[in-house]
């Protein structure tokens, strides 16, 4: 982008010493702007970051998995250690739904 900023500067400063009238720099402008891209063919051009549901749902059960054993070393109480893992997933993902409104 700053590489057609200056060519914008650069016949600005054209115009300025005379070297072609008004028109020619509106023409010459226009035919630089032609050059950007649209903002659809760049945003289609990235890679995709989409997650899909697989990776959710590996992300859950180990997140329920790890706040589980933590749990367990804790309270020595199976239930209890599921519970709170539950719990925590509950909580994350309701912040989650917060964020998305």
């Amino acid at each position: 982008m700053s590489a057609i900023l200056n060519e914008i500067r650069r016949l600005d400063a054209a115009y300025a010493r005379g070297e072609f009238d008004l028109n020619e720099l509106e023409r010459r402008k226009d035919a630089l702007v032609e050059t950007v891209p649209e903002v659809d063919d760049v945003m289609h051009a990235r890679p995709s970051t989409d997650i899909g549901l697989g990776h959710i749902l590996i992300l859950c059960f180990s997140l329920v998995a790890f706040v589980t054993g933590i749990g367990l070393m804790l309270v020595a109480d199976f239930d209890l250690a599921l519970t709170l893992g539950i719990m925590v997933l509950a909580a994350i993902t309701v912040g989650l739904f917060r964020a998305l409104e």
